[in-house]
């Protein structure tokens, strides 16, 4: 007698269930935080980051480059964090494959997840729980999470005419497009990316002329352009807004957000890198509206 409909729906709860478990994933991050602007605001972030993520029982790599040892002692209070010196004189991407490496060596470890330490809102149980279920479901090798209209108009004006103008450019590169999704509904300049064991090579191997911002983005350009199954899933984030009110008016900022975009940009290969430069002179664009160029 075959088994009843009752039955047969917890059944798949309880697939589902192992699915969105989080027991082995580990998040790796880096952190440093001197005493400039930005910093108090930013490892605030970074310590309810902790925090969220200890509650879930996640596991944490984080590789420092040198913070003041005020955050340091906060951060080793957590449990489940693993706090490692950065090698010093790496660049950014050796740290951030550092914290990679580092995080491959826990017992257990099968699904990575990098994202920058201030996104705190989105260590959450539902937002990780639907990323990881996409790739032990087997629905995907790497995840993108997506960020909301909502988190898109609460950037600032500078950040977000760079981060959408760059996802079309992203697009463009593609030689390979994931067949259930539109490409553009990919959120590719969003930092935060989840991955499989199998797929930690193209991350950890990577060896970039420029080595900054471009290390998490680039090996997402080569695995799909290799045919890896590439999805993204909507998440519940918002940019914090002390975060926004410390980076408004901010000239130094947009500076780095103009040399940030550029730079990316020469690195995943866009042929018109060099012309966008012409409009992002002191961290600014000639216009804040998305017009089309020849780079689009």
């Amino acid at each position: 007698m075959g088994k009843g409909i009752e039955e047969l729906g917890n059944g798949n709860n309880a697939k589902i269930e192992k699915l969105r478990k989080l027991d082995d994933v580990v998040i790796f991050t880096t952190t440093l935080y001197k005493d400039d602007k930005q910093s108090p605001v930013r490892q605030e972030l970074s310590l309810k980051f902790l925090a969220n993520a200890s509650a879930l029982g996640v596991r944490v790599v984080v590789v420092d480059g040198g913070s003041n040892e005020g955050f340091l002692e906060k951060a080793r209070q957590f449990k489940g964090i693993t706090l490692v010196p950065e090698t010093p004189g790496a660049t950014m991407g050796a740290g951030r494959r550092q914290a990679l490496d580092e995080a491959m060596k826990l017992q257990n470890a099968s699904v990575f997840f990098w994202t920058e330490p201030e996104k705190n809102t989105l260590i959450n149980k539902t937002s990780l729980g639907d990323m990881v279920q996409k790739i032990k479901a087997g629905e995907a090798d790497i995840v993108v999470p997506r960020r909301s209209q909502k988190c898109m108009d609460s950037l600032p004006k500078f950040q977000r005419w760079e981060e959408e103008r760059a996802n079309k450019k992203m697009v463009s590169l593609l030689e390979k497009k994931d067949e259930k999704e539109a490409p553009d509904k990919i959120d590719f300049w969003f930092g935060p990316k989840m991955f499989s064991r199998d797929m930690a090579r193209y991350f950890s191997e990577y060896k970039g002329k420029v080595d900054k911002w471009d290390a998490v983005l680039r090996p997402v350009i080569d695995a799909v352009r290799d045919g890896k199954k590439l999805a993204s899933v909507d998440v519940d984030y918002i940019y914090d807004p002390s975060q926004v009110r410390a980076e408004k008016g901010d000239k130094a900022m947009n500076l780095k957000r103009a040399e940030q975009y550029l730079q990316i940009l020469a690195a995943i290969g866009d042929p018109w890198a060099s012309q966008e430069g012409k409009g992002l002179e002191g961290g600014k664009p000639r216009s804040l509206k998305l017009k089309k160029s020849r780079g689009l």
